[in-house]
């Protein structure tokens, strides 16, 4: 594609070769609490963007810390880093070791509608996640949790109304970012009126486009 080759990026896309492209397109999982002989491969035969740390990959602070240097270790030939990425919304969606304190589930952040409240949130998670090396976190949540069916959602939305969704969870990502931490909203384009969970179906919302972008995308399209 054509572009201005003096734009940083630009020049390096046209230097990285069509897997080193490829690659960067993929963020994959590992299996255990250490890098094995699959998790080398990913890095120095396919390229990979970066991983993603879920819960059993997670055993204590050291193993944490351990795991992460060690992806960086095995991606120093790589001439781009590793998005090393993270699950950390607080609540009960968390990842991070049990030696830390649990943040508060988005909707008791919600409850108290405190824009520098949220901030404080985002920019304590975004800490939290700099000290092992992190640097994106797939939060916050900005669905709006508009249906009570919902078995996915609940208390992991800050609310169920729009304006409260939007605000805080913009705050959220402001906090993260302030902290150099990718932010992820999700689940665009809003997982909050669905009585499926997505893990095990695919859920579907049955409203025309005047509704979604006056409800489920208004969140997404402020943060944007």
């Amino acid at each position: 594609a054509a572009g201005d080759d003096s734009d940083p990026i630009h020049f390096q896309i046209k230097d990285m070769s069509m897997e080193e492209k490829i690659g960067q397109l993929v963020i994959a999982g590992i299996d255990g609490y250490e890098i094995d002989a699959g998790t080398e491969e990913l890095v120095e035969k396919y390229h990979v963007g970066g991983f993603i740390l879920l819960k059993k990959n997670v055993r204590d602070t050291k193993q944490m810390h351990s795991l992460i240097n060690s992806l960086k270790e095995n991606n120093k030939a790589n001439k781009i880093p590793l998005f090393l990425a993270i699950d950390e919304e607080g609540g009960k969606i968390s990842r991070m070791p049990e030696e830390f304190t649990r943040i508060p589930a988005s909707k008791k952040i919600g409850d108290q509608n405190n824009s520098e409240l949220s901030y404080q949130i985002g920019t304590i998670l975004g800490e939290e996640l700099k000290a092992f090396g992190l640097n994106m976190d797939f939060a916050p949540v900005l669905d709006i949790n508009s249906n009570p069916q919902n078995p996915v959602i609940g208390d992991r939305a800050f609310g169920d109304h729009t304006d409260i969704v939007t605000k805080l969870g913009i705050e959220t990502m402001k906090g993260l970012q302030d902290q150099n931490i990718i932010s992820v909203v999700k689940h665009f384009p809003g997982h909050g009126d669905t009585s499926v969970d997505s893990h095990v179906g695919l859920p579907t919302v049955n409203h025309d486009l005047e509704r979604l972008e006056s409800f489920e995308l208004l969140p997404f399209s402020e943060a944007i």
